[in-house]
């Protein structure tokens, strides 16, 4: 699992590595923060212009978690799946339904081998023994993530959790979103 804390309220990112278990069978995501595998400037292709500072391509999870507790659905209402390719300057996305069932081993709880992909953050996030929300949504996507992994063979190199709660003060931060209603 994650150690330490995101540094944004609400939104939490980590690196993505994939690592064969003991067993050798089965593939795990160890997230750790950083980018200890980057390449130093001098050794990127002379030929690519780097496009925000990367070449090559990023894979991206994000979820978009409600953490309000008593009140059905619980767990991430959005899951995407998001491909940065910088060098043609694409990105691609991919939903994946929250109420899709999948293997959810990831939860290592025997009674839950399979569960609504939603609902497994969610009791990843109850089942998490961080100290805040912000350690307990790195903990839920830390999950997720391998959850993507074992069931679609791929590997997030980043993820983002969003709580519904913040969204509106992360909007009035970044200065609101100016709206056009034709009359």
């Amino acid at each position: 699992m994650l150690s330490g804390t995101a540094r944004t309220i609400g939104l939490s990112g980590a690196r993505a590595q994939i690592e064969r278990a003991r067993d050798g069978d089965h593939p795990r995501v160890q997230l750790g923060r950083g980018r200890d595998d980057a390449q130093p400037a001098a050794a990127q292709s002379q030929t690519q212009q780097p496009v925000c500072g990367q070449t090559g391509s990023m894979m991206i999870l994000f979820i978009g978690s409600d953490t309000s507790f008593g009140e059905p659905p619980f767990g991430a209402d959005s899951v995407r799946l998001i491909k940065a390719d910088f060098d043609a300057q694409k990105v691609v996305t991919v939903a994946f339904p929250r109420d899709l069932i999948v293997d959810a081993s990831a939860l290592e709880d025997p009674a839950r081998l399979k569960e609504h992909l939603g609902l497994i953050f969610h009791y990843a996030y109850l089942a998490s023994s961080g100290e805040d929300r912000i350690e307990k949504n790195a903990d839920a996507a830390s999950v997720l993530a391998q959850v993507m992994v074992d069931n679609f063979e791929v590997v997030p190199e980043y993820y983002l959790a969003l709580e519904m709660d913040y969204v509106a003060p992360v909007v009035d931060k970044l200065g609101g979103v100016e709206l056009t209603v034709p009359q």
